[in-house]
C-alpha cells in the first residue's frame, strides 16, 4: 500500500508555484546554516574560556597520573561508548 501511495505522490505533476517551494526552502537552508555558525561559535568561544581559565602549569603530570586510572575504569568507558553512540545515533537519524 505505501508502494502504491508513493508512486501516486510521484506522478502528480509539479505545483505551479513560480518558484516560491524552491525560494522558501533556500530560504530555510540558509536560516538553518546560519543557526549551526552561531552555535558552533558558541561552542568555540566557551571552549576558549575555559581554555583560558585552566592552569596549565603541571598539567602534562597531571594527565600522564589520572589516565591510567581513567583507562582502566570499566564504568567510565561504557559511559563514554553510550555517549559516542548516543551522539553518532541522533546525528545519523537527523540527517
Amino acid at each position: 500500500m505505501r508502494e502504491a501511495l508513493d508512486d501516486l505522490l510521484r506522478n502528480l505533476p509539479e505545483p505551479r508555484d513560480g518558484g516560491f517551494s524552491a525560494r522558501l526552502m533556500l530560504r530555510i537552508l540558509k536560516a538553518e546554516a546560519r543557526a549551526r555558525f552561531w552555535e558552533t561559535l558558541a561552542y568555540a568561544i566557551a571552549a576558549a574560556v575555559v581554555m583560558a581559565a585552566l592552569p596549565f602549569t603541571g598539567l602534562g603530570e597531571a594527565v600522564a597520573r589520572v589516565t591510567p586510572a581513567l583507562m582502566n575504569s570499566g564504568p567510565l568507558i561504557l559511559t563514554l561508548g553510550i555517549v559516542t553512540f548516543t551522539v553518532a545515533g541522533a546525528r545519523l537519524m537527523r540527517e
